[in-house]
């Protein structure tokens, strides 16, 4: 960590630390903690925030949704990052974009919701959805908050783990969309998505044979989208709890030739 010494302080990159009285000079951005010039809630064993960054978990957390596996998430993104993680309970698409506006300097956000190629679920029977139409319809014609209302934030990855988000058939498929709006890189997938245990993500079993079917090929299942339309094909790795590139890139679909 880049220090220097100004006085009776010293400088951690984001935080300046007064070594006479021993305490943070600057307020967590955020503000998560009870006292605000904590550092890392007062956990600095497990966690390090030189730059006051944190990553989030948004998730459906309905009876049939997503609560486990975004537990195993909020963890594994812990330990790929170092950085404090916030679970985000979304029950309606006002929450989600409340909830949203509110982050700022985030390393990782991930989704965990039901989806489509063009759509985030959360939850049907009260018409409550994200869409990439800038109409602000699903494509059934549902209303829906369009993505590109979101506050622009600096945001280091986006993990959508809904079935379809990263379809590659569809240029404006959801991950194609955050990656351009957020200039950074976004984790999907290709296919259905089910869980192993609640935890690992897979390939889903039945709606991919039903995928199969009707798009003619097998799923790839886990893409990572980056700006400019480059598609790579992703490894989960379980035991390093954390994602390999394969060599191979998926090949390159524009906007138009689909």
């Amino acid at each position: 960590m880049n220090k220097w010494k100004l006085f009776s302080c010293f400088i951690f990159a984001f935080y300046s630390y007064e070594f006479v009285f021993a305490r943070f000079l600057q307020p967590d951005p955020k503000r998560e903690h009870v006292n605000s010039y904590s550092y890392v809630g007062n956990n600095p064993i497990l966690m390090v925030d030189p730059n006051g960054e944190d990553s989030y978990v948004f998730y459906d957390p309905k009876k049939n949704g997503f609560l486990r596996e975004a537990t195993f998430e909020a963890k594994r993104l812990s330990s790929v990052y170092k950085t404090p993680v916030h679970m985000v309970p979304i029950k309606s698409k006002l929450r989600f974009w409340l909830e949203w506006n509110k982050m700022s300097n985030v390393d990782c956000v991930s989704l965990l919701f039901h989806g489509s190629e063009k759509t985030i679920n959360i939850n049907y029977k009260t018409n409550d959805y994200l869409t990439t139409l800038p109409s602000g319809k699903t494509p059934l014609g549902y209303p829906a908050v369009f993505v590109g209302l979101l506050n622009k934030q600096k945001i280091k990855e986006i993990r959508l783990m809904t079935c379809q988000g990263g379809n590659i058939d569809v240029s404006n498929n959801m991950a194609r969309t955050l990656s351009d709006l957020f200039q950074t890189t976004v984790t999907a997938w290709d296919g259905g998505l089910s869980y192993i245990n609640h935890q690992t993500p897979r390939k889903a079993g039945l709606s991919n044979i039903a995928f199969a079917i009707d798009k003619g090929r097998e799923p790839l299942g886990m893409v990572e989208y980056k700006p400019g339309q480059v598609v790579n094909l992703i490894e989960f790795n379980k035991d390093a709890l954390n994602k390999k590139i394969h060599q191979k890139e998926a090949p390159l679909y524009t906007p138009g030739k689909l």
